[in-house]
């Protein structure tokens, strides 16, 4: 019996981890189909994120203009503000601007802000998780913010990452590829993969595996160069 309830949730993972990636995608291509003055605040989140996962310092660039049109439509979207942190927070840790400070405060700025308007969203606590820890290093926050985000949503592959990161940075490198590898299940195809490697290979090179850490590096790079 303990087997069946076992192999109930781990469909029930698996399940919901094929349809939130797909049920995204289906969403940003509505959001595009709608004319830029029609979309929401929502909507306009939604055409941000394939900018914003791009990692790229243009595109992250893009992402932030369509994050302030959504904050602009709607001031009191955490979710949009949020985002707008984890941008800020990319730009400083990426090493895409020539004004860090700038950048760490506007993520400051914006997290601020997101922070009491969260609302229980579960992809807005993942948002600001990384942006605590990216942007601000304030690592305790973020581990607080993922663990609350998977507490919401424990199928979220990016709180799973986010968690993972975390447990790097905490010292924490076999807790952390727990925690990729639970990200890799629920969302096998996702445009974070290359992070994801990225974050195994930064808990095994702290556990000595260095063949492992560098063919891991290399991995992340041709899904992502």
């Amino acid at each position: 019996l303990d087997d069946l309830f076992d192999l109930q949730d781990r469909i029930a993972a698996h399940v919901a981890g094929q349809l939130s990636p797909n049920l995204r995608a289906a969403e940003i291509l509505r959001a595009r189909r709608q004319a830029p003055e029609d979309r929401s605040a929502y909507d306009l989140v939604l055409t941000a994120l394939p900018h914003f996962w791009v990692h790229d310092p243009a595109e992250n660039r893009r992402a932030l203009e369509l994050l302030d049109r959504a904050i602009a439509r709607d001031p009191e979207s955490g979710h949009a503000l949020a985002m707008k942190a984890w941008c800020h927070a990319q730009e400083v840790c990426y090493l895409w601007t020539l004004s860090p400070v700038a950048a760490r405060e506007a993520c400051r700025a914006a997290f601020d802000q997101a922070l009491p308007r969260a609302q229980d969203h579960p992809a807005t606590f993942t948002a600001l998780s990384a942006a605590a820890s990216l942007g601000l290093k304030d690592f305790a926050s973020s581990e607080d913010l993922a663990r609350r985000a998977l507490d919401l949503d424990p199928n979220n592959a990016w709180g799973w990452l986010r968690l993972g990161w975390v447990a790097v940075y905490r010292g924490r490198h076999e807790e952390a590829l727990g925690h990729f590898d639970r990200a890799e299940t629920l969302s096998p195809l996702d445009p974070f993969l290359f992070n994801i490697d990225f974050g195994r290979s930064a808990a095994v090179r702290a556990l000595h595996r260095f063949d492992e850490a560098l063919a891991l590096i290399e991995k992340g790079q041709r899904a992502a160069p």
